[in-house]
């Protein structure tokens, strides 16, 4: 009898551990997605065509429960909510978004966007979204620029994270140790 049970748990055991490294793995990946969508958010604003110096990026539209995942990890919507909603949040928060989403990887770096920056934009016309329409001051999100170097880099990122999601996950043995 004492031979069934502990063979009965330690079946018990590699189920559920190979059930938490599946949900890992999906929630990783879930993760990468949002970071993907989030990346590719950011439009190239051209100031002087010829000088790179005054080139830039910014976000066609502010910033999401979704986006937030994406550098967080973790899921604030409220109920009733929808994850693509904008998200809303106080000055100083809105700092600390962004100065975490430049923590992501290394060589990015993010700030909340002027209204000069959007302005530019739409001068531009860039198409600048938000919640009422083309971009007003009015708006009740925020979003982020960014030079043009963190543009790049994100450029690279996306083709990386988009690899990664393409190759199927690892499977694991019954340490977590990776078999193929």
């Amino acid at each position: 009898m004492k031979k069934i049970l502990f063979t009965t748990l330690a079946l018990l055991t590699i189920v559920l551990t190979a059930t938490a490294q599946e949900t890992r793995e999906k929630v990783s990946r879930n993760r990468i997605s949002a970071q993907i969508s989030f990346a590719q958010k950011f439009m190239l604003i051209k100031l002087d065509k010829k000088n790179e110096k005054t080139w830039y990026a910014v976000m066609s539209y502010p910033v999401t429960y979704y986006n937030y995942y994406a550098v967080y990890g973790k899921n604030v919507k409220p109920q009733g909510r929808d994850i693509n909603d904008v998200m809303m949040m106080g000055d100083k928060k809105k700092r600390d978004f962004a100065a975490d989403a430049a923590k992501l990887y290394s060589g990015l770096s993010f700030h909340v966007a002027t209204a000069t920056e959007l302005q530019r934009a739409l001068g531009r016309n860039y198409n600048v979204a938000s919640e009422n329409g083309p971009y007003s001051h009015a708006t009740n999100g925020f979003y982020l620029a960014c030079p043009y170097s963190t543009y790049l880099r994100m450029k690279k990122l996306i083709k990386a994270y988009r690899d990664q999601l393409s190759s199927p996950p690892r499977r694991t043995n019954s340490h977590g140790n990776g078999v193929g």
